[in-house]
């Protein structure tokens, strides 16, 4: 393929590209290759993950990763779980600083804030 097709098809909606013949083809190898979730080992339901979106339209096997139904649906909420306590710990260090925070001493801050949580769960 081209790369001006690669370059295309990278710049469409991202669930307008996992409808493209492309793409399908593309999943259908790596599954047929792989056969089995690379985290629990299972044969079914298997589904093709983006391990980076670099370059989207134009995958190198080492980009994707194949993951039963399960694993691929865990993965997602636990990167939405980070980065929804990456946004919350922004914010309460923001308020305990009084200022917007940089990231600064980023360790020290995370097991502060870690701490207050778990002040909560009692």
């Amino acid at each position: 393929m081209s790369s001006m097709v690669g370059t295309a098809l990278g710049s469409m909606p991202y669930e307008e590209y996992l409808q493209t013949a492309r793409w399908k083809a593309l999943a259908m190898r790596v599954k047929a290759d792989r056969g089995r979730c690379e985290s629990c080992g299972s044969t079914r339901y298997l589904q093709v993950h983006h391990v980076t979106y670099e370059r989207l339209g134009r995958e190198r096997y080492e980009d994707l990763q194949v993951l039963c139904r399960t694993c691929h649906h865990e993965l997602h909420v636990d990167r939405r779980a980070a980065a929804l306590h990456e946004a919350r710990l922004d914010g309460w260090v923001s308020k305990v600083l009084g200022c917007d925070w940089d990231g600064e001493d980023y360790d020290y801050w995370a097991e502060r804030f870690d701490r207050w949580l778990d002040s909560y769960d009692r």
